[in-house]
């Protein structure tokens, strides 16, 4: 009895030694990718969609600034001038797919296994739109305080800065893209993944304000007004961990400085 149990046991252990045809032509899943240097090769690769032509045209604008050579114009926001209705469709989805790495960058943070909330994405409230009205009004006053100094240093260097300029429909989309693009992309998402990454916040911040300044290096040496900016949306965002009032905020300075100018200007 004890023999043949054994010898029972010897051949059920070689059978189960015996590979399938399963497990033989079965092929592990691929990995995803994981670690330090994937989230930062990703974060590059989001910034240079979002903002590497932005960054491009900007570095043309300051060299246009700093030799007098305006550049000709590219306004590729030009689609059907002679169709009125037709053109403010072509508009709208033009700047839908502008502002779409916005949304590729949501996804990827969502993919990864963060929730939304880690971008400050919430649910809104009344809250946001009033805090958002009260950081456009705030930036606008310091955009006027920094204006002295402004024409000041122009009257020193002359150095007049070449802005893009857009139609009426142009500058209020613009606006509303700013708002979403940078704020949801430049800060929100760079800050989270490079803490995800390992970055002390404080580092991750110091980044995303560098970002922000470079596609505003047209700006010349009045970029102060934009690091101020900067600073002022990514403390708050570090602090309260909410999207929302930065998108109202920072579309809403853009819309009153473009309501601002026109009145001016007409």
């Amino acid at each position: 009895m004890a023999l043949s149990a054994l010898r029972r046991r010897a051949i059920m252990t070689a059978m189960s030694a015996v590979p399938t045809v399963e497990s033989a032509t079965a092929t592990p899943a691929p990995a995803l990718p994981a670690g330090r240097r994937a989230v930062f090769v990703e974060v590059a690769i989001v910034l240079v969609i979002a903002f590497g032509g932005s960054t491009l045209a900007a570095v043309r604008y300051l060299a246009a600034a700093l030799t007098g050579f305006l550049p000709a114009p590219s306004q590729a926001l030009v689609g059907f001038p002679t169709i009125p209705w037709l053109n403010a469709i072509y508009d709208v989805l033009l700047w839908a797919a502008i502002s779409a790495p916005a949304a590729l960058a949501v996804f990827l943070v969502v993919r990864s296994g963060a929730e939304p909330a880690s971008l400050g994405i919430r649910r809104p409230r009344w809250r946001d739109a009033a805090l958002g009205l009260g950081l456009a009004l705030g930036y606008l006053l310091l955009g006027l305080v920094m204006s002295v100094p402004d024409r000041f240093v122009q009257r020193i260097t002359h150095f007049f800065p070449v802005t893009p300029s857009y139609n009426g429909l142009n500058g209020v989309l613009a606006s509303v893209n700013a708002g979403i693009l940078e704020e949801t992309v430049v800060l929100a998402y760079v800050v989270h993944r490079l803490e995800v990454a390992g970055l002390r916040t404080r580092s991750a911040a110091a980044i995303s304000v560098v970002v922000r300044l470079a596609y505003h290096v047209y700006y010349g040496p009045f970029l102060l007004p934009v690091l101020l900016f900067g600073i002022g949306q990514t403390l708050y965002f570090v602090r309260a961990r909410r999207l929302l009032p930065l998108v109202f905020g920072h579309a809403g300075y853009d819309l009153l400085v473009l309501v601002l100018l026109r009145a001016v200007i007409h």
